[in-house]
């Protein structure tokens, strides 16, 4: 048996009669093979399940964009400014979706309507709701971004290939 390091570990040390004490019928608890404790996601974590999986929610939307024939992008800054949001809130992986939802809704409807538009960019400000994503058509210069918010050649590429 490991003693908790942090009084947020005492969830470690739960038993089933733990449960049944608490106030859920044992015919209930027995039907647990296991229990275990679980801790919140870090913001880390939460870029990645924003980026890595199979479905995750950035390939999502970069396909539903395509399907438009429009370009996905979103920058580093974003995306941890997105993750730290779903922390902050306690939302975890689960409120990424909502807080991607929120930020992109309005381009979602505005991209059928819009065929000069080839990218659509998620930003820090985009991220923090004080602006849209920007759209940017064939010909048009790219926005400027900070030199924090850009990838470097090989971090875009490595991130392409996981995307």
């Amino acid at each position: 048996l490991v003693l908790p390091t942090e009084t947020n570990d005492t969830f470690a040390l739960a038993e089933p009669a733990d449960l049944v004490a608490y106030g859920l019928i044992p015919e209930f608890v027995g039907r647990f093979a296991q229990v275990l404790p679980t801790s919140r996601l870090t913001v880390d974590e939460l870029v990645n399940v924003l980026t890595e999986p199979k479905n995750a929610i950035i390939k999502q939307y970069r396909t539903i964009f395509k399907t438009y024939g429009v370009d996905f992008q979103i920058t580093p800054k974003s995306l941890k400014r997105i993750a730290s949001l779903a922390h902050e809130k306690e939302t975890g992986a689960r409120g990424l979706k909502v807080i991607l939802k929120n930020i992109l809704n309005d381009t979602l409807f505005i991209i059928p309507e819009r065929p000069d538009v080839k990218t659509v960019l998620v930003h820090e400000k985009a991220a923090l709701g004080e602006e849209q994503p920007y759209l940017i058509s064939d010909g048009a210069e790219e926005p400027e971004c900070s030199e924090s918010e850009q990838w470097s050649q090989e971090e875009y590429e490595e991130k392409a290939a996981g995307l």
